[in-house]
């Protein structure tokens, strides 16, 4: 809690269940958020498991296959503004635009919570986005009053309850590819990380399991060997061999075990 005194310093409090659950319903938000280089304090480990690589992967695909559906159709509807626009319907376009936004900020939301809501109007959509990035609200609704109701007008277009001018929607357009990109460039980011995140949890599972396999391979060959110590030792000491042939033999088989593997060999 001292943090909310400190100045630039993003963070939120998440309870491990909520964090554990959007994780499985494909958050990149919180996915990212549950990575060691981006957790600032978690409870007992052992009541908190860390995320395992197949978890990560899972997450990666859900937000790849819904980048791949839903980019495309933002793509088709901002076009469809451009051209719109050109034939001087800017009422049309201005729709276009909401549409583009809407489904744009419907991918957002997918991204944070791992699904998103059923309503049209995109102010509604960015105030259940507000939660996680108070910021990045002023970035889309607008910097002061006067972009704010050029914004709002996106709405308007959707309810065609008002005439739009060309220089709203000029702005509307421009604005509107600015926050297409900037939504993108945030997804390129949380992916990249969580990859990143992905390879290390890959890496670290794959030590483990060499780790796990040296150890039970010396153990195996440690039983082998001790196995065969004791039973050629109780073999020779039950006759009267003398003690050279003894040596010899104890040295022959030394020789052939180095030679063969023991479970090849038949004396």
């Amino acid at each position: 809690l001292c943090l909310m005194d400190q100045k630039n310093i993003s963070f939120e409090l998440v309870p491990i269940a909520e964090m554990l659950s959007k994780v499985k319903v494909g958050s990149l938000y919180y996915s990212y958020a549950s990575l060691p280089e981006n957790t600032i304090y978690q409870a007992s480990s052992k009541k908190n498991p860390p995320l395992q690589a197949k978890e990560l992967k899972s997450v990666l695909e859900i937000a790849d296959e819904y980048y791949q559906k839903l980019l495309p159709i933002s793509a088709g509807f901002l076009q469809g503004a451009e051209t719109f626009g050109q034939q001087g319907n800017y009422q049309r376009a201005v729709f276009m635009l909401h549409q583009s936004m809407e489904n744009h900020l419907r991918f957002l939301q997918l991204m944070i919570d791992g699904k998103a809501n059923n309503v049209h109007h995109v102010n509604n959509r960015i105030k259940s986005l507000n939660e996680h990035f108070s910021m990045l609200r002023e970035s889309i609704v607008g910097k002061d009053e006067e972009e704010k109701k050029r914004f709002r007008l996106l709405d308007s277009a959707f309810d065609a309850v008002k005439q739009i001018s060309a220089f709203d929607a000029s702005w509307l357009y421009e604005h509107c590819k600015f926050v297409l990109y900037t939504i993108e460039q945030l997804y390129l980011s949380f992916m990249e990380g969580l990859k990143a995140g992905h390879e290390k949890l890959l890496a670290i599972a794959e030590q483990k399991v060499a780790n796990k396999n040296v150890e039970v391979a010396v153990g195996n060959l440690a039983a082998k060997d001790a196995a065969l110590s004791n039973a050629t030792a109780s073999q020779f000491h039950a006759f009267p061999w003398p003690e050279r042939y003894e040596t010899d033999i104890l040295h022959v088989l030394a020789q052939i075990r180095q030679e063969n593997n023991p479970e090849q060999m038949m004396l």
